[in-house]
């Protein structure tokens, strides 16, 4: 059976892990935790690797107890091999070993011993829904090439039109997908807060600053009493400041935080809005909505509209209002747009026609994983398009589009070898 989240903790500690496991269970959230689900008479090392395999998150109760556990390690060292996301919940003020260390470098860290047990715990909770709604958002995101319905990744042909599709990602790497978007979010939380307290810092240096030189002018003409009580009040105002700046840093970031995140719900839900009326292939109010899904930067919103503008879904074609949006998405890093940035200069669409300028745009794209890119970059370098030719170089290309499935790849390497 497969698990949604594996609970690794020391024995020690099996008091708060029995915790958690009651408050994720009590949400529906399916853990594994021993020695409770242990299968009675199947070995013990067996059954925890297989629970880890299954699993789609970690979380790891961190204490100075679980810190020195070896077991601990080795569920750790299983966990990153098959890629499931890892959260340290750290309950005591310990750094990691060595050991640990090395697998947890670039680990987002829950810290619970700083605050209460139940509302830690609350934090974590919601942190893990967060993930799985993620993971099955993407999960089920695949689209198939000929009619871009959506398809569930273990689909060997596509749901709605039949068509074959190829190789999809795998499990590990939506879960990387999945953590690094989700949890970089509490990363950059701790960014913002750390911002504003630089401001309010400089702020307090400011204050404290004038109120100095405030003293050295009152001190020239005061007697020693009025010195006595001017530095007594000067150090109660400077503790007072110094309290409410604390205080005003943490409630300026969380409304900052709660702000922002309500802005990008907002323009989900315009995006999401957009991509139902595309699938009732309602292209002209889905324009409309990924419009207004794009002013507020969704990236993707603004990659659909140039594929819109590409097509004439919906509105006259125009190649170059579809490059115009490309290049909005594809300076935000998005690869499916900076691909088709390439195409357009390849065929001279929408811009002047430049093998260069293409071959630039698909290395972005490459580099990034994109499949389709690698493949074109395979091309130029076989056919020497606008460039020397460079086999080798084309092999390496073809060899990455191939790893991840690509059949034309395949047939490229196939025919390079046989020198044809």
């Amino acid at each position: 059976m497969a698990y949604q989240v594996f609970i690794s903790y020391s024995s020690q500690d099996k008091e708060v892990a029995d915790k958690i496991c009651s408050a994720l269970e009590a949400e529906e959230i399916e853990c594994w935790i021993a020695p409770r689900d242990i299968t009675p008479g199947k070995e013990w090392g067996q059954e925890i690797v297989e629970a880890i395999r299954g699993s789609k998150i970690m979380v790891l109760l961190f204490s100075f107890a679980s810190n020195e556990s070896q077991q601990v390690l080795r569920e750790v060292e299983r966990a990153v091999n098959k890629n499931v996301i890892i959260i340290p919940f750290r309950i005591e003020d310990v750094e990691p070993t060595k050991s640990l260390e090395y697998f947890l470098y670039s680990t987002h860290w829950l810290d619970a011993f700083d605050s209460e047990l139940e509302s830690s715990i609350e934090r974590l909770k919601q942190t893990i829904e967060h993930l799985l709604t993620e993971y099955n958002k993407k999960k089920s995101s695949e689209k198939c090439p000929t009619c871009e319905a959506a398809n569930e990744l273990d689909n060997r042909f596509c749901k709605d039109c039949g068509t074959e599709l190829e190789t999809k990602k795998s499990k590990g790497d939506i879960l990387k997908e999945v953590e690094e978007s989700v949890l970089s979010e509490q990363q950059d939380y701790k960014q913002r807060l750390y911002r504003v307290s630089r401001r309010l810092s400089r702020t307090v240096q400011s204050k404290t600053k004038e109120l100095y030189q405030s003293l050295q002018e009152f001190y020239q003409t005061a007697d020693d009493k009025q010195k006595i009580i001017a530095v007594a009040s000067a150090v109660i105002v400077l503790l007072l400041i110094s309290v409410a700046s604390l205080n005003l840093g943490q409630d300026t970031a969380q409304e900052e935080l709660q702000a922002e995140e309500e802005q990008q719900e907002e323009k989900q839900q315009q995006y999401e809005k957009a991509e139902d009326y595309y699938q009732q292939e309602d292209y002209q109010t889905a324009i409309e909505f990924y419009k207004q899904a794009a002013q507020e930067n969704h990236v993707r919103a603004k990659k659909r509209l140039g594929d819109m503008y590409h097509r004439g879904l919906g509105i006259a074609r125009d190649d170059k209002k579809a490059v115009e949006w490309y290049q909005q998405a594809a300076a935000e890093e998005d690869k499916e747009a900076q691909y088709m940035i390439g195409l357009m200069y390849m065929g001279g669409r929408g811009v002047e026609g430049s093998e260069q300028q293409a071959k630039e745009w698909y290395l972005q794209a490459a580099e990034q994983d994109h499949k389709d890119a690698q493949v074109a970059l395979g091309a130029i370098y076989k056919y020497g398009l606008g460039i020397e030719e460079d086999i080798t170089t084309a092999e390496k290309w073809y060899q990455k589009a191939a790893q991840q499935g690509s059949q034309t790849a395949k047939e490229q390497l196939e025919e390079l070898a046989s020198g044809e």
